[in-house]
């Protein structure tokens, strides 16, 4: 099973490219080096999808909802609000 030899790496990989912000080539030769595993950039892409991994996980216009909702109930609710993404707190 292909995706079986890929979950291993899961964790480092997520932590490479998306927080260490790495580009999928620094990633592919980093993973390569240290552990000896080398795949495409194709299929770092296409496991990437799988896992549902994005350097930017919203959308246009994400943020403006965000902000209408955060401001919405801040003002209705006196809440104030924190928003997450990818786990890590956004300013």
């Amino acid at each position: 099973m292909a995706g079986a030899e890929w979950e291993p790496f899961k964790l480092e990989t997520e932590r490479l490219y998306c927080y260490e912000n790495k580009t999928l080539r620094q990633v592919k030769d980093y993973m390569a080096s240290k552990y000896d595993f080398d795949k495409s950039i194709q299929q770092y892409q296409r496991q990437l999808a799988k896992w549902g991994f994005r350097k930017n996980p919203t959308r246009p216009g994400d943020w403006e909802f965000i902000g209408r909702r955060t401001e919405k109930r801040k003002r209705n609710d006196d809440k104030e609000s924190e928003v997450h993404v990818w786990g890590r707190a956004s300013a």
